[in-house]
């Protein structure tokens, strides 16, 4: 038990410290890059003294100390300020966008890792067959696709000549929608799939290489063939025995999917016109509305390392050893 906390206590100081260091270059990076934040705003009739006011409601007039304290009690306390361009609380901009995002996430990382555990095993059982050939092809293939492409053929194939799928959107989903109401609303489900897929189609391809490269390796022990001798059906063999014990590897591949499937919404996002985090962020960034850019940066990242924690915790549970050893 004391394990345990012990090694949860290293895994969030360790969060804490990455999460300081983000915040810290977030802060310099959007002081330095050029251009001036209330560029969007302004008008030919502002005056230097309304221009001022502006610097003082937003506390860009104190010292360079004093605004690195204050970012960081707004990024630490979720009270991100207000948006230069709309004037509305970041918070209440960015909290549907990452429960989108979330959702889009989530579901994506499902699918992948399922499709890939599955179509691993049979790859590595089937080695060498047409079915390893195949699936191996297939994999590389989505990989070696960026998938603004792989969106854009997704919508002009199912969207617009099938018409299976909506082009873009949530459905008729409202902003004020709980999670219960989202998931439970077949227009959501349907204008979730092409994204997802799209998704899945790109990230598939290391968690079905390694999953099939582990169960290769594990089907060439000696207790499997043990097993076999021992008159076990093959299905038992494949799934309880051989693939249990290739998940270990494979599990860790999910927390460096999420980060980078993170970076990549933004493209997935723009082209399905998904109201996410990803859009959000082009958006701010366009328009040089630092503070909901740095809220959302700061977020994907609070993500990423929270994702990494689910899996140091999962991974310990299934292996105890990896605990004991510290990291």
């Amino acid at each position: 038990m004391n394990s345990s906390v012990k090694f949860i206590g290293k895994r969030l100081a360790r969060i804490t410290l990455t999460l300081f260091v983000v915040a810290s270059v977030l802060f310099v990076l959007f002081r330095v890059v050029p251009g001036d934040p209330f560029a969007s705003v302004l008008s030919k009739g502002m005056t230097e003294a309304t221009l001022q006011r502006l610097r003082d409601q937003y506390g860009l007039s104190e010292p360079m100390h004093v605004q690195y304290l204050l970012f960081m009690k707004s990024l630490f306390t979720f009270q991100f300020g207000q948006s230069f361009t709309s004037s509305q609380p970041v918070w209440d901009i960015l909290q549907y966008r990452l429960v989108n995002t979330l959702y889009l996430m989530f579901t994506s990382i499902v699918a992948t890792y399922c499709v890939a555990y599955y179509a691993g095993v049979l790859m590595a059982w089937n080695r060498g067959k047409t079915t390893d050939t195949v699936g191996t092809v297939v994999a590389v293939l989505g990989q070696g696709i960026p998938p603004f492409v792989t969106g854009i053929l997704f919508i002009m194939l199912f969207a617009l000549t099938l018409g299976w799928f909506p082009v873009g959107g949530m459905g008729d989903v409202s902003q004020s929608a709980g999670v219960l109401t989202t998931i439970t609303s077949a227009s959501f489900w349907e204008h979730l799939v092409l994204p997802m897929v799209t998704n899945s189609f790109f990230f598939l391809a290391t968690p079905v290489l390694l999953m099939r490269s582990n169960m290769v390796k594990e089907l060439r022990t000696n207790y499997v063939d043990y097993l076999f001798a021992k008159g076990i059906p093959e299905r038992r063999i494949m799934f309880k025995h051989a693939a249990r014990n290739s998940l270990l590897p494979f599990l860790t591949q999910v927390a460096l999917t999420f980060g980078y499937m993170i970076g990549g919404q933004v493209l997935v996002e723009t082209i399905f016109s998904w109201p996410g985090m990803g859009k959000a962020l082009v958006n701010a960034v366009l328009s040089n509305d630092y503070p909901v850019a740095q809220a959302a940066f700061f977020l994907i990242a609070l993500v990423v390392m929270l994702a990494n924690f689910a899996v140091d915790v999962m991974y310990t549970a299934l292996d105890p050893r990896i605990e004991d050893g510290g990291a």
